[in-house]
């Protein structure tokens, strides 16, 4: 793991046994300490901006993204809480001492009872002494739950006043890239601990709550990660083709075609996978209008400010999570509906994306 820790084997195998569905109410009744929970802000209701697209061209999953209520976010003390795993790399899970695992760090009953360590035997746990801070995450490979899942947790341990020397334990070993994003919002590699995927109790454990339900970003911790991934940002001139590279699923699949029209307003191709964190935030930061096929790619839309988004979908996959981080930024959102092939690509027509282009640019 990144950064050593030291540890020991402690007790016997054991099985995972129920929910606690509300850390506040843990930390309060069966705690009794008040103290340990501290609520940073109160749930809001948010509405958000109609989307752009052609005339005949409107996609029926939008209507019920229109309004949303961000839940409200803390960040709670846990005792002797327990990081649980079903592999290197794999769920990462927060648990109580008596294996009732937190419903807090899954992103809903749903997703933890589909997790391979609801009810399962649980490996020999070690024992790490000290104070932590653990985030814990179901996805946190997928760049944009890494982006927009995980990272703005780190707003609230500021909101907190927490000591920013704490050991940070991540979900499992990180990337390059994914070292560079911890490195802007302020957690020097020193400070991680990569959980191995099996099973540690913790003597003392910081627990910040998701900023946000997944898919549907909080406008205030976007904001603030903004801030820290491309702090120097204005309003930018480069419009960028955000390809998904030669390899991707779900690509457009005449991208040669489409070039004429994207050079005649403007736009270069970038492909953010082949780049480092650094350079991928930079490109995203100088852009004033972002356009290409629904993907992780996308998601350095956080980096800009004040840009137009432009998302292609294929009409058998429609996934409103970039509409929803677009809205979250103040970006001004529009989008595509291409025809489905038979490999799992989207064809779009040229007209359509010139009419389009011609709509929001003129």
């Amino acid at each position: 793991m990144r950064g050593r820790a030291l540890a020991r084997t402690v007790g016997s195998r054991e099985r995972q046994a129920g929910v606690v569905e509300s850390i506040e109410a843990y930390v309060g009744d069966e705690l009794g300490s008040t103290e340990r929970f501290t609520r940073l802000s109160a749930p809001l209701e948010i509405e958000r901006r109609e989307p752009i697209a052609l005339q005949g061209e409107r996609l029926a999953a939008f209507a019920e993204k229109k309004r949303y209520k961000v839940p409200a976010t803390f960040v709670a003390k846990i005792p002797d809480a327990r990081m649980v795993g079903s592999g290197l790399g794999s769920d990462a899970l927060l648990m109580a001492p008596d294996h009732r695992l937190f419903l807090e760090s899954s992103y809903d009953l749903e997703q933890l009872e589909k997790s391979p360590l609801y009810g399962s035997r649980l490996p020999r746990p070690r024992h790490l002494p000290g104070t932590f801070i653990a985030v814990p995450n179901l996805w946190y490979r997928n760049h944009f739950h890494w982006m927009t899942d995980l990272l703005p947790r780190f707003s609230l341990l500021a909101e907190a006043g927490l000591n920013d020397d704490l050991p940070v334990v991540l979900p499992g070993p990180v990337s390059r890239q994914q070292l560079s994003s911890l490195a802007l919002v302020g957690i020097a590699e020193s400070r991680i601990r990569s959980f191995d995927g099996t099973h540690w109790i913790l003597d003392e454990t910081y627990f910040p709550s998701l900023s946000s339900g997944t898919g549907n970003p909080s406008p205030h911790a976007m904001q603030w990660l903004r801030d820290r991934l491309a702090p120097t940002a204005t309003a930018g001139r480069r419009r960028l083709w955000v390809t998904r590279g030669p390899s991707a699923q779900r690509r457009v699949s005449n991208e040669p075609e489409l070039q004429d029209v994207l050079s005649r307003h403007g736009f270069e191709t970038l492909d953010p996978g082949s780049r480092p964190f650094a350079e991928q935030m930079s490109a995203f930061a100088e852009a004033e209008v972002i356009a290409g096929p629904h993907g992780a790619g996308l998601t350095g839309m956080i980096a800009a400010r004040a840009a137009t988004v432009i998302e292609v979908f294929d009409p058998r996959y429609v996934n409103t999570c970039y509409y929803a981080l677009a809205d979250s930024l103040g970006h001004r959102y529009a989008y595509l509906a291409g025809e489905a092939d038979d490999r799992g690509d989207t064809y779009l027509k040229p007209p359509q994306l010139e009419a389009l282009l011609s709509q929001l640019l003129a």
